[in-house]
């Protein structure tokens, strides 16, 4: 594995966990505890868009470019195009038909249109195929910091819940933007040329099935404020998604290591089965480790690091440690689903058992909440990914019994 990229992830992923929770006991100031749940519940949405725009590409898009078997420009071009497709339908799709709980001005709209643009322009796939991402770190790092500390200062200033949405959704379009450009230049990628756009009906095929599984997982990602505030109101919904984004905070420590295994375990993979599941062994011991080392830390610390956010979260600490049991499934899975069956190309096998258990999910919300109120709604989730490391597990097994 390169250790440059490696760092570079890392330092990526760092800032990226870290600027949101440094942040967020400011805005839970500067907002009331119902603004800032509609603040939350339009971030659900954008990671809804960004899951449509990536189509896949952080996955199969790192998988083909590391192999090496196109040329890197031409793969680059076509899913450029692709995503800025997805981008411009998404953004008048959802902006006018999802935003309406938010009575819908033209400041949101802008938001959300400005935040799928720098969707379009995310690079780290790309980086991470080439093993480079470390050539991007230093403009993205400096550029984000900077950004996110306008946008704070702009909420801060005017203490609009538009104007902030505005002001974040500009955070995220600037490095992501200023990043794109230098990967471009550093790389010394090609210009597009019509040839280049040539990839773009074999990026459809690919990455269409691994969408519709990513789309899918925002069942296990953006549903829980969403069924929260469905069942319990937006106030609650506010509560709950600082308790999801400090065990999101926890659980995305491992990214930068489980985003620079796929190329190390894909290339494995090449080699022979055995050689691919070794090297997910290997790595996948430690991740799981560390992760339990700090997720018991943070399960006995919950209500003190609730604390941090405002008085009026701290109730909700039963439900910051359930969600960090959750993260322990959520890693797990990443090691079997994307390093297992995206590295050795099983794509389909994943669908198949994450459709699984997003039915049993959705079954779970259909009944939880009502007997167990919040703690209904995030165990319904723990379950549903739990359920994955069961489907999956039972798989394998029976494959290398097979054997």
């Amino acid at each position: 594995m390169n250790k440059k990229n490696i760092f570079g992830n890392y330092l990526v992923n760092v800032v990226n966990l870290v600027l949101p929770i440094a942040t967020l006991p400011v805005l839970t100031r500067i907002l009331d505890k119902k603004s800032f749940g509609e603040y939350s519940i339009f971030l659900v949405w954008l990671v809804f868009a960004s899951v449509i725009v990536d189509f896949g590409m952080s996955s199969f898009g790192t998988r083909e470019i590391s192999s090496g078997v196109h040329e890197t420009s031409q793969w680059f071009w076509s899913s450029l195009l692709v995503r800025a497709f997805l981008a411009v339908v998404l953004s008048v799709i959802i902006a006018f038909g999802v935003l309406r709980p938010f009575q819908m001005n033209a400041i949101l709209v802008m938001a959300f249109a400005i935040a799928c643009s720098s969707y379009i322009t995310q690079i780290f796939w790309a980086s991470n195929g080439l093993q480079n991402t470390h050539i991007i770190t230093p403009i993205f790092l400096i550029s984000k910091i900077l950004s996110t500390l306008l946008s704070i200062l702009i909420a801060f200033l005017t203490k609009d819940l538009s104007i902030t949405l505005l002001a974040f959704s500009f955070s995220l379009l600037i490095p992501s933007t200023l990043s794109f450009y230098h990967f471009i230049k550093a790389t010394a990628i090609k210009l597009p040329e019509k040839q280049s756009f040539g990839l773009v009906r074999k990026i459809v095929s690919l990455g269409w099935s691994i969408s519709l599984v990513n789309l899918a997982g925002i069942l296990f990602n953006g549903s829980l404020i969403l069924v929260t505030q469905w069942y319990f109101g937006t106030s609650e919904a506010a509560g709950i998604s600082i308790a999801d984004r400090v065990s999101r905070a926890i659980l995305g420590l491992a990214a930068p290591f489980t985003v620079s295994m796929l190329p190390f375990v894909t290339q494995g993979f090449a080699i022979g089965r055995d050689e691919g599941v070794r090297r997910i062994v290997d790595k996948g011991k430690w991740l799981l480790t560390a992760y339990c080392f700090v997720g018991s830390l943070v399960i006995i610390l919950a209500r003190r690091i609730l604390s941090i956010f405002g008085p009026q979260f701290e109730d909700y600490s039963l439900q910051l440690q359930l969600l960090t049991v959750w993260g322990f499934f959520s890693l797990t899975n990443n090691l079997i689903g994307i390093q297992y069956f995206i590295g050795s190309g099983a794509s389909k096998t994943y669908s198949a058992i994450f459709f699984m258990s997003c039915f049993l999910l959705i079954l779970l919300y259909t009944f939880m909440p009502k007997l167990l109120s919040l703690n209904g709604v995030v165990l319904s989730i723990l379950f549903g990914e739990a359920s994955f490391t069961v489907f999956s597990m039972s798989w394998i097994l029976v494959k290398w019994k097979r054997r």
